[in-house]
């Protein structure tokens, strides 16, 4: 694809984002041109570094809420089962007891 000078308009010049030149009809450098496209380019790269790293934290925080609030069920469940299993084994300790002596 060909591009117009942004100084004098000529015609037919290849991509100067991609590559310094110079117009060949009025001797502009336009490699500041390629400078700002390039300086352009690494800002949307940050930018998209920035969402990506911004998704896994939030995910590594969802996931840890999660494993949190699971774990707390888990413990209320096992305690409310110790606090029902803990009599009945100790009667039953105390059964074997009673027919050893």
């Amino acid at each position: 694809m060909k591009y117009n000078c942004p100084i004098c308009n000529q015609a037919g010049l290849p991509d100067y984002k991609i590559q310094p030149i110079q117009c060949p009809q009025c001797n502009t450098d336009l490699k500041p041109y390629w400078l700002l496209n390039s300086i352009a380019k690494r800002q949307k790269r940050n930018k998209i570094n920035k969402l990506i790293i911004a998704v896994l934290a939030i995910t590594c925080l969802a996931l840890l809420l999660l494993l949190s609030k699971n774990s707390a069920d888990y413990k209320r469940q096992y305690n409310a089962a110790d606090r029902e299993i803990a009599p009945l084994l100790y009667n039953k300790l105390s059964n074997i007891k009673l027919i050893r002596h």
